[in-house]
């Protein structure tokens, strides 16, 4: 995917979020040019994509963030996400009963 922008854009952004989850956004230059105002505009090949940051650091996107360029993380099929969304119910439920009983 590409992207034009007003400003330059850095080679990577890394947003920590929390439950070790992470926002990456990817940018490889192509090239400037002018809009027909003549503004200078950047055009980047672009990726964006949210991680598990305990798989996927900020170190490692540092060392080569254009080997993430075309990543897409992996896709959980409807009976994992529902396995998992009961796994975390089942916590809260664990949670709520353990500050019942104080």
């Amino acid at each position: 995917m590409t992207n034009e922008t007003m400003e330059k854009q850095p080679e990577y952004k890394y947003m920590q979020l929390a439950d070790n989850k992470a926002d990456v956004f990817i940018n490889k230059f192509v090239e400037e040019t002018q809009d027909e105002e003549g503004n200078k505009k950047y055009i980047y090949e672009f990726n964006s994509f949210r991680c598990d940051s305990t798989k996927i650091t900020e170190e490692m996107i540092a060392e080569n963030p254009f080997k993430y360029l075309d990543f897409s993380p992996e896709v959980k099929t409807p009976e994992e996400a529902i396995k998992e969304l009961k796994n975390e119910i089942e916590k809260l439920k664990n949670k709520i009963e353990e500050s019942d009983n104080k």
